[in-house]
């Protein structure tokens, strides 16, 4: 009866870090996680999640159109996605959910994708010249209903896994992110980010 209870227990203990172990790999990507219960540099509060919810109401389909001239992205189809291996290997990028939306009058649109990405699919090289972008380059997305929203490039930052303030908006800003792996700046394990963030110029 004994060793059967220990077996038991054991069964159970293996099925919940299998669990545990499943939601962290869902919820990370190269460090960054859904986490966002922490104090950003210099103090500030963290961000409020579901800025979906708060803003003023924009097509249903939260689905994007990514054009970036500079680095060669014309047309791609940004899904609101988990940064899966999945979605990130069948799409050009995601954007993160909880993040903003284009149409919010203050919003942090957060987009990741792959440096290399997977050959014969549409995530393949799709970021990978956005290491070339600089201030004053142009990004343009395009909404479900058609509303096109012009973005200027002014400012690039290379951030590391785990430094989620890049996720927040910017107070009074209506801004978009680019986010990709810097492999070339890889260190064992850790591999930094570049994030190129635009702030939004015209709206059409």
């Amino acid at each position: 009866m004994l060793k059967g209870l220990v077996k038991i227990s054991g069964l159970v203990v293996m099925v919940l870090g299998l669990a545990l172990l499943a939601f962290y790999a869902f919820q990370s990507f190269d460090g960054y996680t859904a986490e966002k219960q922490r104090e950003a540099p210099g103090g500030s509060p963290p961000a409020t999640q579901g800025v979906e919810q708060q803003s003023p109401a924009g097509p249903e389909d939260k689905t994007l159109e990514l054009t970036v001239p500079e680095a060669g992205v014309e047309d791609a189809t940004i899904p609101t996605s988990p940064p899966t291996e999945a979605a990130l290997r069948d799409n050009a990028a995601v954007r993160l959910p909880g993040t903003g939306l284009p149409w919010q009058e203050v919003a942090n649109v957060y987009i990741a994708g792959h440096e290399l990405g997977y050959p014969f699919t549409d995530s393949f090289r799709a970021f990978y010249e956005i290491k070339d972008m600089e201030e004053g380059d142009e990004i343009f997305l395009t909404d479900a209903a058609g509303t096109r929203y012009t973005y200027e490039v002014f400012e690039v930052l290379i951030v590391q896994p785990g430094e989620l303030w890049v996720l927040d908006p910017v107070p009074g800003r209506n801004i978009v992110s680019l986010q990709v792996s810097e492999t070339q700046q890889k260190q064992g394990d850790v591999t930094p980010k570049r994030v190129v963030r635009g702030r939004l110029i015209e709206k059409s």
